[in-house]
């Protein structure tokens, strides 16, 4: 192999290796870029999780008691107060809360209901019985015949797939209602005298009822409230709150009914014929429970100042956010908003969670999300900039000019190796002819030119023959 053909391979393999090293240099670029990317996301996340609790009023006064949400409108919500007023409030605007009309003044709204069925028609359980609005709570009128008289109605139920309602009072045990709440009639075979209901919980796919009667646990009815068991092993006496997940919750591939007591959150995955503590650590009373109805295995639960959540049916919980001094009566979450949840808590006033209206992070985090986009845009302009020449390389030049420009030294090597070998070959013929070998006439220029340079005395090479080295010292001794 000739040495421009070395010289010429050589540096194509260089060139190779350095078009590789340049193209995980790039990929390594777009990869640092899109961690500070994400890392910027991940810091506007962070003032959002940093955020507290907005209060929402009200302005009328009053502490809120309930929250429910609309089947039909699911951004819509109702809360209900201490003093007569049921407000209506949407989650996807500001703290607007607009107060209805009907109901007895000073009135506490325990419970709340909207019907499934009947679209605008909601249920307010109060100190003062049942009342009942058809137009989205704008006003109520009494209705419940057959509930006893002066006492409270406390918490309210449906059997969707049903049609028939359930209410529980604070001293007559659990009713019933087949025609949406115009006749009530007794369910309580089985129940202690004088049951006093906090929390009512119907469980379609075992199509079972579930009671929680204060100070002495829950009870199960699977025939409509005809008859009722007892289901509180391994609970404390105090139940405040009742709600279930389908699947996805402690029994993760089927039913787990979660209960609200005096101890923290338990979870039975019997149907009720067992409990459990849900959640190490967590001993303070819950007072409510709520389910993110879009994210299952999402549970929130309203403690004595904070509302906590857990991920994962349970397991484990943690804080949402700061901000509440008061006992959460209830907790509320509207799915389909931006970001995917807002969540209402009573504790006191009405709380808000995000606190922005529309459910968006705040200013701050807007302006931190734009700067990251931008700072992004620049990286990958810089990028593809500072890479465009190197992913589409110039030719190679000529073999002939690398080698006479860029390797001088190379080609001098090959050159004088070439002489070498012509020398050897002109000495093998000149002895096989019986004469002295002769030198080429490009080695005797050489070596004319290297002499002059050294400053050495020899006469430039004439042509004419073998003879002109001894005729040129001839002529210089007869001079």
């Amino acid at each position: 192999m000739s040495g421009s053909r070395f010289v010429s391979m050589f540096a194509g393999r260089k060139q190779q290796k350095m078009q590789q090293v340049r193209r995980r240099s790039g990929r390594s670029f777009v990869g640092m870029a899109l961690v500070c990317q994400l890392a910027l996301l991940l810091a506007g996340c962070q003032l959002v999780q940093g955020a507290s609790w907005e209060s929402l009023g009200p302005e009328r006064g009053g502490t809120i008691l309930s929250i429910t949400t609309d089947p039909f409108s699911s951004k819509l919500i109702y809360v209900g107060s201490n003093n007569g007023y049921v407000y209506v409030a949407r989650g996807d605007t500001g703290p607007n809360l607009v107060p209805s009309a009907g109901l007895p003044q000073n009135a506490a709204v325990v419970a709340l209901l909207a019907d499934s069925i009947h679209n605008g028609t909601v249920y307010a359980g109060t100190s003062d019985g049942l009342f009942v609005s058809t137009n989205n709570a704008a006003t109520w009128r009494a209705d419940g015949a057959g509930l006893p008289q002066g006492d409270s109605v406390t918490a309210l139920a449906e059997a969707k797939d049903q049609g028939i309602l359930f209410a529980g009072t604070t001293a007559h045990g659990v009713f019933l209602s087949r025609d949406a709440g115009v006749s009530w009639h007794m369910a309580d075979s089985g129940l202690p005298a004088t049951a006093n209901i906090n929390a009512l919980l119907w469980e379609p796919t075992t199509q079972t009822l579930y009671a929680a009667v204060d100070g002495v646990g829950i009870f199960a009815s699977s025939d409509l409230g005809a008859t009722w068991t007892a289901r509180s092993t391994g609970l404390p006496k105090e139940v405040y709150a009742l709600t279930a997940l389908p699947k996805n919750g402690i029994n993760f591939t089927g039913l787990t009914i979660y209960a609200g007591t005096s101890q923290g959150v338990y979870a039975s995955t019997d149907n009720g014929l067992s409990w459990k503590v849900s959640g190490a650590g967590l001993t303070q009373p819950v007072y409510s429970l709520a389910i993110y109805p879009t994210i299952l295995g999402w549970i929130y639960a309203g403690t004595n100042t904070d509302v906590i959540r857990s991920p994962d049916g349970g397991r484990t919980w943690a804080t949402v956010a700061p901000g509440l001094s008061h006992r959460v009566l209830a907790v509320a979450s509207v799915p389909n908003t931006d970001p995917p949840y807002v969540i209402f808590a009573a504790s006191a006033n009405l709380y808000r969670f995000p606190p922005e209206q529309g459910g968006n992070s705040g200013p701050l985090t807007t302006i931190v999300e734009i700067v990251a986009f931008l700072i992004l845009l620049v990286l990958l302009f810089y990028f593809f900039r500072r890479t465009r020449n190197r992913w589409n390389p110039p030719a190679p030049p000529a073999t002939g000019a690398r080698s006479s420009a860029g390797s001088p030294s190379r080609t001098g090597s090959s050159s004088s190796s070439n002489g070498h070998s012509q020398q050897r070959d002109l000495a093998a013929r000149a002895a096989m002819n019986g004469h002295k070998p002769t030198q080429p006439a490009a080695t005797r220029s050489a070596t004319s030119s290297t002499l002059s340079s050294k400053g050495g005395s020899q006469n430039p090479p004439r042509a004419g023959g073998n003879n002109n080295g001894r005729k040129g010292k001839n002529s210089k001794k007869k001079r």
